[in-house]
Protein backbone atom coordinates (compact mmCIF):
# COMPACT_ATOMS: atom_id res chain seq x y z
CA UNK A 1 0.00 0.00 0.00
CA UNK A 2 3.03 2.14 0.54
CA UNK A 3 3.50 1.92 -2.77
CA UNK A 4 0.17 3.02 -4.42
CA UNK A 5 0.42 6.22 -1.30
CA UNK A 6 3.28 7.40 -3.60
CA UNK A 7 2.28 6.80 -6.78
CA UNK A 8 -1.73 6.08 -7.12
CA UNK A 9 -3.68 9.13 -6.97
CA UNK A 10 -7.11 7.61 -6.73
CA UNK A 11 -5.64 5.82 -3.57
CA UNK A 12 -5.14 8.59 -2.01
CA UNK A 13 -8.19 9.91 -2.84
CA UNK A 14 -10.14 7.08 -1.68
CA UNK A 15 -8.34 7.24 1.35
CA UNK A 16 -8.77 11.04 2.47
CA UNK A 17 -10.55 11.65 5.64
CA UNK A 18 -10.78 8.43 6.29
CA UNK A 19 -9.73 7.35 10.02
CA UNK A 20 -10.44 3.99 10.72
CA UNK A 21 -8.94 0.47 11.24
CA UNK A 22 -9.84 -2.36 9.41
CA UNK A 23 -9.06 -6.30 10.88
CA UNK A 24 -8.53 -9.12 9.36
CA UNK A 25 -8.18 -12.34 10.84
CA UNK A 26 -8.91 -15.87 11.83
CA UNK A 27 -11.37 -16.90 14.65
CA UNK A 28 -8.41 -18.52 16.37
CA UNK A 29 -6.29 -15.26 16.70
CA UNK A 30 -3.46 -17.37 15.28
CA UNK A 31 -3.35 -14.96 12.16
CA UNK A 32 -4.45 -11.31 12.16
CA UNK A 33 -3.31 -8.19 10.47
CA UNK A 34 -4.68 -4.66 10.83
CA UNK A 35 -4.37 -1.85 8.72
CA UNK A 36 -5.00 1.97 9.94
CA UNK A 37 -5.73 4.42 7.83
CA UNK A 38 -5.11 7.76 9.47
CA UNK A 39 -4.87 11.56 7.92
CA UNK A 40 -4.22 9.97 4.58
CA UNK A 41 -1.69 7.41 5.64
CA UNK A 42 -1.73 3.83 5.76
CA UNK A 43 0.24 1.85 8.09
CA UNK A 44 -0.56 -2.03 8.40
CA UNK A 45 0.54 -4.50 11.69
CA UNK A 46 0.26 -7.89 12.61
CA UNK A 47 -1.79 -9.03 15.54
CA UNK A 48 -5.20 -7.81 16.55
CA UNK A 49 -5.87 -4.20 17.38
CA UNK A 50 -7.47 -3.27 20.54
CA UNK A 51 -10.59 -1.70 18.65
CA UNK A 52 -10.76 -2.13 15.08
CA UNK A 53 -13.48 0.25 13.20
CA UNK A 54 -14.62 -2.73 11.05
CA UNK A 55 -13.17 -6.67 12.11
CA UNK A 56 -13.96 -9.18 8.80
CA UNK A 57 -12.86 -12.72 11.05
CA UNK A 58 -12.94 -16.10 8.85
CA UNK A 59 -12.96 -19.17 9.74
CA UNK A 60 -9.27 -20.48 9.09
CA UNK A 61 -6.44 -18.62 7.58
CA UNK A 62 -6.95 -20.64 4.10
CA UNK A 63 -10.74 -19.72 3.42
CA UNK A 64 -9.41 -16.04 4.45
CA UNK A 65 -6.41 -16.10 2.04
CA UNK A 66 -8.57 -17.61 -0.78
CA UNK A 67 -11.48 -15.28 -0.41
CA UNK A 68 -9.22 -12.46 0.13
CA UNK A 69 -7.19 -13.04 -3.06
CA UNK A 70 -10.38 -14.14 -5.46
CA UNK A 71 -12.73 -12.07 -4.59
CA UNK A 72 -11.56 -8.51 -2.66
CA UNK A 73 -12.66 -6.97 -5.24
CA UNK A 74 -15.92 -7.98 -5.25
CA UNK A 75 -17.73 -6.50 -2.41
CA UNK A 76 -21.53 -8.44 -2.94
CA UNK A 77 -19.31 -11.48 -3.14
CA UNK A 78 -17.73 -10.85 0.43
CA UNK A 79 -20.82 -9.67 1.58
CA UNK A 80 -22.75 -12.62 0.58
CA UNK A 81 -20.14 -14.62 2.45
CA UNK A 82 -20.46 -12.57 5.71
CA UNK A 83 -24.71 -13.03 4.99
CA UNK A 84 -24.11 -16.70 4.90
CA UNK A 85 -22.19 -16.99 8.24
CA UNK A 86 -18.80 -18.03 6.43
CA UNK A 87 -17.11 -14.27 7.45
CA UNK A 88 -18.06 -12.86 10.68
CA UNK A 89 -18.13 -8.72 9.89
CA UNK A 90 -18.21 -6.71 13.33
CA UNK A 91 -18.14 -3.02 13.28
CA UNK A 92 -19.04 -0.79 10.19
CA UNK A 93 -20.14 -3.01 7.88
CA UNK A 94 -19.96 -0.27 5.39
CA UNK A 95 -16.71 -0.26 5.30
CA UNK A 96 -16.86 -3.64 3.51
CA UNK A 97 -17.62 -1.86 0.25
CA UNK A 98 -15.51 0.79 0.44
CA UNK A 99 -12.27 -1.33 1.43
CA UNK A 100 -13.18 -3.53 -1.94
CA UNK A 101 -13.48 -0.32 -3.53
CA UNK A 102 -10.21 0.40 -2.58
CA UNK A 103 -8.67 -2.85 -3.55
CA UNK A 104 -9.95 -2.54 -6.99
CA UNK A 105 -8.50 1.13 -6.94
CA UNK A 106 -5.28 -0.51 -5.74
CA UNK A 107 -5.34 -3.48 -8.44
CA UNK A 108 -5.40 -0.52 -11.64
CA UNK A 109 -3.01 1.27 -10.08
CA UNK A 110 -0.09 -1.97 -10.35
CA UNK A 111 2.39 -2.13 -12.14
CA UNK A 112 3.24 -5.31 -14.12
CA UNK A 113 6.99 -6.80 -13.00
CA UNK A 114 8.96 -6.72 -15.12
CA UNK A 115 11.11 -9.77 -16.66
CA UNK A 116 14.70 -9.28 -16.02
CA UNK A 117 17.49 -8.95 -19.30
CA UNK A 118 19.54 -11.66 -19.82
Amino acid sequence: MEYQLKTNHSFKSHISGKNIVIQFKTQDNLIARYYMFRDGEVQSAPGVHDAPTLMLEFVDSVYGYDLLKNYLHDGQMLMNNVSRGYVNAIGDISLVTWFCALSQIMSSGLVPWRKKQP
